[in-house]
């Protein structure tokens, strides 16, 4: 038992720090004229409930984007339930719509869904349209999904309601000028989580 409650203390403690850490990080650096295209476009897509897709390179910030997106928009106070498409089956699809309720459910990498799981988000898809109040998808890839529903990859049906708010997310090659601002804002992360004093970079360094 006393082995179990420390188990159980770790978890917790692990928990908050990851909740911490994704509070800390739900925020767009930089002031690029890229940053700021991003910054309209999620504003937008925050006041409307349409199915996003987000697309860009792996590492670019897809996630945050879509937490973006819930937690300025109308659905802020319900849940955001996150699956990763490589390794949901439909049940879990299922149970995933469910827990999300009136909430938003996050797609990442939706270009590795499984057929099974693609008829079953359709038909999800297609009960919203018919104006039922149904979970909010938003969907990320780092694949030209177009192309994948040209090859017959993916469900040409599916990728046009998936499709509906489509957003870019820029590489750091798009947003060159972000660069200080990021590094100093990853370095306060890094002080913060390792109880260290305030840092800053040098002007050599940086």
């Amino acid at each position: 038992l006393a082995a179990e409650n420390r188990r159980l203390r770790r978890r917790v403690q692990a928990l908050e720090a990851q909740m911490q850490d994704e509070e800390a990080e739900d925020e767009l650096v930089g002031c690029s004229p890229a940053i700021r295209r991003l910054s309209s476009t999620l504003s937008r897509a925050g006041a409307n409930d349409a199915t996003v897709l987000i697309e860009g390179k792996p590492g670019v910030g897809k996630t945050l984007v879509a937490r973006l997106i819930h937690k300025n928009g109308r659905r802020a106070k319900e849940s955001l339930e996150i699956v990763n498409c490589e390794l949901v089956d439909e049940p879990m699809l299922e149970a995933a719509l469910e827990r999300a309720k009136d909430g938003t459910l996050l797609l990442e990498d939706v270009d590795r869904l499984a057929a099974r799981c693609q008829s079953r988000l359709v038909r999800h898809l297609k009960e919203s349209g018919n104006g039922q109040r149904a979970v909010r998808i938003i969907a990320t890839t780092s694949a030209r999904l177009a192309e994948l529903t040209a090859k017959g990859v993916f469900r040409e049906d599916l990728y046009y309601r998936l499709n509906m708010f489509p957003i870019s997310v820029p590489t750091l090659a798009e947003r060159r000028e972000d660069l200080p601002m990021l590094a100093s804002h990853f370095l306060r992360m890094s002080n913060t989580r390792s109880g260290l004093p305030d840092r800053d970079f040098t002007p050599a360094a940086m």
